[in-house]
């Protein structure tokens, strides 16, 4: 009845390959994008841990200018994340927000594309800012730091 990555037809072909025509499996377990190819040609009891475009979402960036933009049709519904910004992008409007507040937002910086905590760092300041984005060389995005997230059962 399916099963982890390699079996059940898993495995990594990021919705091509043989197990695209297979019927014999039930769970799809990938650690790439899925096609919307992939995603119709499922049968009433086929899985996925993926669903298409989910890169979209994954993409720091585009998640957040997603978010933004829904925010300001809905902002009771979308209050729920922390203010985020896309550098280089918005770098000005952070940058004048860091120098002319009174207290200035600690901000947690993210690359676009990182994952699992990896090269993230925390700025007090529009020095450390630029430092920080000077050593990460890419895309990034900077969020307001939130000191008491919810959490689901305290973790």
């Amino acid at each position: 009845n399916g099963g982890g990555s390699g079996t059940g037809g898993g495995g990594g072909t990021g919705g091509g390959g043989a197990a695209s025509s297979a019927s014999s499996w039930n769970i799809f377990w990938t650690d790439l994008s899925v096609n919307h190819q992939r995603v119709t040609a499922l049968s009433p009891i086929q899985k996925l841990n993926h669903f298409a475009d989910m890169t979209s979402l994954c993409n720091k960036a585009t998640c957040a200018s997603v978010l933004k933009r829904v925010s300001r049709s809905f902002p009771l519904e979308y209050c729920f994340y922390p203010r985020s910004w896309q550098l280089p992008k918005e770098a000005a409007a952070l940058h004048k927000l860091m120098l002319t507040s009174e207290s200035p937002p600690v901000l947690i910086v993210k690359p676009n594309r990182g994952c699992q905590g990896v090269d993230i760092s925390i700025c007090r300041s529009s020095v450390e800012l630029d430092e920080t984005r000077k050593q990460m060389g890419q895309q990034c995005v900077a969020q307001e730091y939130v000191d008491e997230p919810l959490l689901i059962d305290g973790y």
